[in-house]
């Protein structure tokens, strides 16, 4: 029993480190990936894609595996979220304070962008420029959409909504599929707080032996799809392992270390599927598995990487990048369907063009939403800014979520 118990509770009364503030710069790179991934329209394989140059080519095939900046964004929201639910039941606030934050954080600006973007796009497309969208498959008129497809979208359940009822998914905004699964963890999180806040780490350690469980067994088979146990939920575990370990195991941290990495190695034994164009589980997991040890490693560095200037740059993209993932997709799909209703030569789709100009609009375009919409709704007052970097001004990465 006494053996169970230091595994599964806490030999400390307090956190040691929870402040992890370069966790933000890490968000810019993840968030900087995915916008490189969807400003290069020119995919593997296709007619125009075969027109290009040698290098414009190379980069398409990098740009199309630059996804791999999503389980970046779930590490951290592992690790994120693990904090602050630690801090709500340390302090012994109600669960339901946890749940009205989680919700303020994320719903409205995603709702501000899931409005504007249909208001956007059905003036173009039926206003300012006839089936530009519609006819090039870019785009689907908000009412083509059925009730339920429309419910689905507006909580963040289509992913999982058409296994429950309705009609068959369809996601009005592409990228929100992530949003999906944040929901379900943080309500996952959120249940095991009000059920069990002094066995929370073990808690999180049952849910993730439960769904290695439902892996193994292939329980659900294709109706799992969408929901938290269908695989997704190991890719946010790696970022609760990284912070209980960093804040009351940190003897473990090492060997925590050793474990990821060859987790990693073992995601890595088939070279073939590691290296697919197409993103499937094992590269997932790799990354994931890859950047939990990294930030592992580089805690003793925090300050350091938060107080470089060089790193600056990606530190503003970090403390904005929850404005920026949820406007650079719209804004992307909006060029990219005005090429095609265009019929634009092929020099216009090379990457060289479309890179920079796609992502100095969404960059511009997000600051204006974070400092207008998102700042509105962040949960937490500014924090006094750290010696190594006098100029940082945003809320600490730990107490706040930007995914």
């Amino acid at each position: 029993m006494m053996r169970m118990t230091s595994i599964l509770g806490e030999r400390r009364t307090t956190p040691l480190r929870p402040r992890y503030e370069s966790l933000d710069l890490w968000r810019g790179v993840a968030c900087l990936m995915v916008l490189l991934n969807h400003a290069t329209f020119t995919v593997p394989g296709s007619a125009i894609y075969e027109s290009l140059g040698a290098t414009a080519q190379m980069w398409s095939q990098i740009a199309a595996r630059l996804w791999c900046g999503v389980p970046i964004f779930f590490v951290i929201s592992g690790y994120c979220i693990a904090a602050t639910a630690d801090s709500q039941r340390r302090r012994g606030r109600p669960a339901m304070e946890y749940f009205i934050r989680r919700f303020r954080r994320i719903f409205p600006p995603y709702w501000v962008v899931l409005i504007g973007t249909v208001v956007t796009f059905t003036a173009v497309d039926v206003l300012l420029w006839p089936r530009s969208m519609t006819g090039t498959g870019e785009f689907l008129r908000p009412w083509w959409y059925s009730a339920s497809q429309w419910f689905g979208n507006v909580t963040l359940t289509e992913l999982w909504r058409s296994h429950a009822f309705g009609t068959s998914k369809a996601m009005i905004l592409g990228h929100a599929w992530t949003l999906c699964y944040e929901e379900q963890f943080y309500i996952v999180v959120g249940v095991l707080l009000l059920a069990a806040p002094h066995r929370f780490f073990g808690g999180l350690v049952l849910v993730t032996g439960g769904v290695l469980a439902a892996r193994l067994l292939n329980y659900g088979g294709h109706s799992a799809e969408g929901f938290f146990w269908d695989g997704a939920w190991l890719l946010f575990f790696p970022g609760v392992v990284a912070y209980y370990v960093l804040n009351y195991r940190e003897r473990l941290r090492y060997p925590s270390v050793v474990i990821l990495f060859a987790l990693a190695a073992w995601c890595a034994r088939t070279p073939s599927v590691l290296l697919a164009m197409s993103k499937n589980e094992a590269q997932e997991l790799f990354v994931a598995a890859l950047f939990a040890a990294t930030i592992l490693l580089l805690r003793d560095r925090d300050q350091q990487l938060v107080g470089s200037a060089r790193l600056r740059p990606l530190l503003q993209c970090g403390l904005m990048c929850y404005s920026l993932y949820l406007v650079h997709l719209p804004i992307a799909i909006l060029m990219r369907g005005s090429l095609s209703a265009a019929q634009a030569p092929g020099w216009l789709w090379n990457p060289a063009l479309t890179v920079p100009v796609c992502s100095a609009i969404c960059i511009f375009v997000a600051s204006v939403f974070h400092q207008r919409v998102e700042r509105r709704f962040m949960n937490l007052p500014q924090v006094r800014a750290p010696k190594s970097n006098p100029q940082y001004v945003g809320p600490i990465a730990t107490e706040a979520v930007r995914t």
